[in-house]
């Protein structure tokens, strides 16, 4: 339990620093994050891959979908409030047809992230609630496969294998090991398998995008428990 009296206030609005230099509710966010489903990411040459597990925290509730398509080679995957990520999801899909209608081309990944990064930074400048959610961003465009994460800061980077959600810095570890960037697309998926296979003893189901960077095809299916 925080102390509000020990944080001297500092932490009622996003757009104030502690005397430490933080700002205490992009740090309440973060643990929101925290509380969500794990989600794993990795790219390659030959693609990219994404595996998140697919609980419901109510067995009379269907299931709700963690990787959402944003274009035909674009898509996110989320940890943290399902809400906030809906706000921002639509939003994406937004960015990407006017960029799409705008400038009669295919979406470039990294200008649709900073879009999305730049609206959740305006919320620690101009007030608000930060957004209880981080975003995988992961697809395929002109520069090829990529990947980019963007945490309730809006602080935004461009990763080859991230985790985020419940137990991620256990499965970051475990990435650090594993991976290496030559991987094939078979080898990408078998990592992340095993990475989540060796944190969800429950095993529930998973939903796992992979993107052929090279036939152009992309699969998302939902892994059944055993």
């Amino acid at each position: 339990m925080f102390d509000v009296g020990r944080l001297g206030g500092y932490d009622r609005i996003a757009t104030m620093f502690s005397p430490d230099g933080r700002i205490h509710q992009i740090e309440y966010a973060r643990e929101a994050v925290k509380r969500g489903s794990l989600v794993l990411a990795a790219r390659s040459n030959a693609g990219v891959v994404v595996l998140s597990q697919y609980n419901s925290f109510n067995p009379l509730y269907e299931n709700n979908e963690k990787i959402f398509q944003i274009e035909e080679f674009i898509f996110t995957a989320f940890s943290g409030l399902l809400a906030d990520s809906r706000v921002l999801i639509n939003q994406a899909r937004i960015e990407a047809q006017v960029q799409r209608l705008y400038y009669n081309e295919d979406p470039d990944l990294d200008v649709l992230a900073w879009k999305i990064s730049n609206k959740m930074q305006q919320v620690t400048q101009f007030g608000g609630r930060p957004f209880g959610v981080s975003l995988i961003f992961a697809g395929i465009d002109s520069s090829g496969p990529s990947i980019h994460l963007i945490e309730p800061s809006g602080a935004k980077f461009k990763v080859k294998a991230i985790a985020v959600g419940n137990d991620e810095n256990k499965a970051m570890s475990l990435l650090k090991e594993a991976y290496h960037e030559d991987a094939t697309l078979d080898e990408l998926k078998e990592m992340l398998m095993n990475i989540l296979n060796e944190i969800d003893d429950e095993n529930a189901p998973r939903e796992l995008l992979t993107m052929d960077a090279k036939k152009k095809e992309v699969y998302k299916k939902l892994i059944e428990s055993k």
